[in-house]
């Protein structure tokens, strides 16, 4: 159903994403207000300057990237349930999502309305993208970051 990896990059390619992020990052309000994000690549095209940040998924996936956005889930008491990708506009049993947890928090990842993964530090989940999958805001950390890739089975 789903595969996830712990330590799913290195310790450096990890921290320094992790710091791009919370430093000088260009984050955009959603349009619920629950989260930031930051499109990288968008049908098929790449729309940041920021696109270098992708290249150890890249290695790691070795296909294409069809979609890729970074999130910035914020404590929020009252939106509990902030992204939700199964209406996505690519044919769903064409591709592949990849959710990746840039930083901890006691957020989590839920798939499809049963399993509960943590926000865990360097977390890679690989799930098939027609299953339905959603991010829980945290609710004492401050944020969470994450990271969505699509690509091609």
């Amino acid at each position: 159903m789903y595969s996830c990896e712990n330590n799913y990059l290195n310790n450096i390619e990890n921290r320094r994403l992790f710091s791009v992020l919370k430093n000088k990052f260009p984050w955009y309000l959603s349009e619920n207000e629950g989260f930031l994000n930051h499109i990288i690549v968008f049908d098929n095209k790449v729309v940041s300057t920021f696109y270098d940040l992708l290249e150890p998924f890249q290695k790691k996936v070795k296909k294409k990237i069809n979609e890729a956005v970074f999130y910035m889930i914020l404590n929020n008491t009252t939106n509990k349930k902030v992204i939700d990708d199964s209406k996505n506009m690519y044919k769903e049993n064409e591709f592949v999502k990849l959710i990746y947890h840039i930083d901890s928090s006691d957020g989590y990842t839920e798939i499809c309305s049963q399993e509960k993964i943590p926000h865990t530090q360097n977390r890679s989940i690989i799930i098939d993208n027609q299953l339905n999958t959603g991010e829980f805001n945290p609710i004492k950390s401050r944020a969470s970051l994450i990271l969505k890739l699509l690509f091609k089975k």
